[in-house]
């Protein structure tokens, strides 16, 4: 979660997505300081390499790892999405734990009804998934960590 200052004012704390959001409506520029816990000090916003591209133009490299996270996630949310095996890959334990209770229990109490949503939801998802670019699964879904859709 980052903060900002603002006429000599905190604001905060946002998201990464946030951050990016109000670069790209011209709220804030690349000399505003941010700050983030586990910084030393306050920085200008365009000097931290997450946010940095939005100035260049050009984008970081995504890492290797965090981007072949999205093919993986992506076909485990299509094959078995009714199980939300794909959140627990990504580390979504408690929206893995959420998907899994409510197919397998809510199936039995459904007659399987509720394991058929939760497997389009999973479907969803993976599709989802494929369909980002690499940059913007890693953003989204890897940093962002944003848990449904």
């Amino acid at each position: 979660m980052w903060y900002y200052l603002v006429d000599q004012q905190r604001l905060g704390p946002i998201p990464s997505q946030t951050v990016l959001h109000l670069i790209e409506g011209g709220s804030v520029s690349g000399g505003t300081l941010i700050w983030r816990q586990g910084m030393a000090e306050w920085a200008p916003l365009g000097s931290i390499p997450e946010f940095a591209f939005a100035f260049t133009g050009s984008r970081p490299a995504v890492a290797s790892a965090d981007s072949q996270k999205k093919l993986v996630a992506g076909l485990l949310g299509i094959l078995l999405g009714s199980l939300g095996i794909h959140k627990f890959y990504l580390g979504y334990n408690t929206e893995g734990i959420v998907m899994l209770l409510v197919s397998l229990v809510g199936g039995l109490a459904t007659c399987g009804l509720s394991t058929i949503a939760i497997n389009v939801i999973g479907i969803i998802e993976g599709v989802l998934y494929l369909t980002k670019t690499d940059e913007e699964f890693v953003r989204v879904y890897v940093r962002g960590r944003k848990g449904w859709f």
